[in-house]
């Protein structure tokens, strides 16, 4: 077995339901949780969560504002989830990006286009790629963030 997938209508299902599940959680976090600067909302109850690394010693864990970041990103609040967390942000334009062109591989098997082993293939390495520029800027982000509160700022 070669590991490729082959192209055939009926492998179409695989991609869209993938593509699905991504923008159904995404749809579910937009509903059930709000965020501001300070703490996350689930239907309207904040969480009261600390990070531990941050509350002994001051600094930031690697996590510190992801999912506010994240949350205020489905929110539509980027410039704001940014200054939190770029991470948060950057990771959901890269899973937005992937369920579309999830669905887009599904919409070429359905049709048995030729062209779908081809978009499959280009669509593998920007997932890659993405992903590692989502871990670049996350951990950037927490760089610049863990060097600030070293320098007490």
């Amino acid at each position: 077995m070669t590991g490729r997938i082959p192209d055939r209508p009926w492998d179409a299902a695989p991609a869209a339901a993938t593509a699905a599940v991504i923008l159904v959680n995404a749809a579910l976090a937009r509903l059930l949780l709000d965020a501001d600067e300070f703490r996350v909302y689930v239907a309207g109850r904040p969480i009261e969560w600390v990070c531990a690394l941050r509350k002994h010693f001051g600094v930031p864990c690697p996590t510190c504002g992801l999912t506010r970041s994240v949350v205020l990103t489905l929110h539509g609040h980027v410039l704001q989830a940014w200054k939190l967390a770029p991470g948060g942000a950057v990771a959901v334009a890269g899973g937005l990006a992937f369920a579309a062109g999830l669905l887009a591989l599904a919409g070429l098997r359905a049709a048995g286009s030729s062209a779908a082993g081809a978009f499959q293939a280009r669509l593998r390495t920007s997932a890659l790629a993405g992903t590692a520029i989502i871990l670049i800027v996350w951990l950037g982000g927490w760089a610049v963030e863990f060097a600030g509160a070293l320098h007490g700022r």
